[in-house]
């Protein structure tokens, strides 16, 4: 983004140090991350892009959510302005609705404050319609050259970065034909990898995943990048893959990249892949469901002791 684009978020962040942040408030962001629910104010975050948005609709793989902003005095037509007694933050506030986005729930980040005013469930349809009680609908902006259009195009922007969050890797599934093609035996796998032989006959059976560290030393005995042997992999079951999405789990990741020196989008994947195959060695044939939960818990507390200094 460049200088011009970043100048209302420099206010808007000049205008927040000076703010005297409520108790509630503290007491919301201090405490551990939880599972976000409608009407809450979120920090997101991935990569570079960080953005503050209130929650408007929860689903399984998504929520939908709205920009928002403290500096009220950027806003259009579809914009909701409260004032500073809806919200914990105890500031008013302007929320995008014409920005609202369904975003993944990895981007969420951080509870930051809670609307206690009921929201409208969409942008009015005409110029004529009632806002809710005590709150109002902004004004169209007046030209593409108005700082409101700046500030607008950035929040877009951003929102559409984090609606494009993506981490966990697809999962062909052709992993076992490769072993098999390349003729690297239960016994070689065994060898290879440190890894017992049920272990090894469940990779070749497609049944178990391969880890970041194993495809390391498989790629180049199969021709292949690191990358493409675990794109190969069996397809990470999609309850793992939202465990490991919720805001509960940012704080772990954070602090095994933090101890591995590694991004947190590559932790995420090796606990994906960590807690698939901690599953996998328990039962690789068809028993119950894994407790998903309990196997991401377990995998770092594993890592994180071990890596301990």
């Amino acid at each position: 983004m460049g200088e011009a684009l970043s100048t209302p978020f420099e206010r808007l962040r000049a205008a927040a140090a000076g703010l005297k942040v409520p108790e509630a408030v503290r007491a919301t962001m201090a405490a551990p991350p939880s599972d976000p629910i409608p009407g809450q104010v979120w920090r997101a975050a991935w990569q570079r892009t960080v953005l503050i948005l209130t929650v408007l609709d929860v689903a399984e793989t998504h929520v939908t959510a709205i920009p928002t902003s403290l500096d009220v005095r950027y806003h259009d037509d579809t914009t909701l302005l409260l004032p500073k007694d809806s919200s914990t933050l105890q500031q008013p506030l302007a929320l995008w609705y014409g920005l609202r986005e369904d975003l993944p729930w990895c981007v969420l980040d951080r509870q930051v404050a809670q609307v206690a005013a009921p929201l409208p469930a969409q942008a009015p349809t005409t110029a004529a319609s009632p806002p809710p009680d005590h709150q109002a609908w902004g004004t169209a902006i007046p030209s593409p050259a108005a700082p409101a259009a700046e500030y607008r195009a950035a929040l877009f922007d951003k929102t559409a970065d984090l609606a494009e969050a993506h981490w966990a890797p697809g999962g062909s599934g052709d992993l076992s034909g490769l072993l098999v093609g390349h003729g690297m035996t239960t016994r070689i796998l065994t060898e290879l990898l440190s890894i017992t032989p049920d272990q090894a006959l469940a990779l070749r059976r497609g049944q178990m995943p391969v880890t970041p560290e194993q495809a390391d030393i498989l790629a180049p005995r199969l021709d292949l990048t690191t990358d493409a042997v675990l794109d190969a992999n069996p397809a990470l079951p999609q309850e793992l893959v939202h465990e490991l999405s919720r805001p509960v789990r940012r704080p772990q990741l954070r602090a095994l990249a933090s101890q591995l020196r590694l991004t947190e989008y590559q932790v995420r994947t090796g606990a994906a892949f960590g807690s698939y195959t901690l599953a996998a060695r328990q039962d690789p044939g068809a028993g119950p469901a894994p407790d998903w939960p309990a196997r991401v818990d377990r995998y770092f507390q594993l890592c994180l002791q071990e890596k301990r200094p």
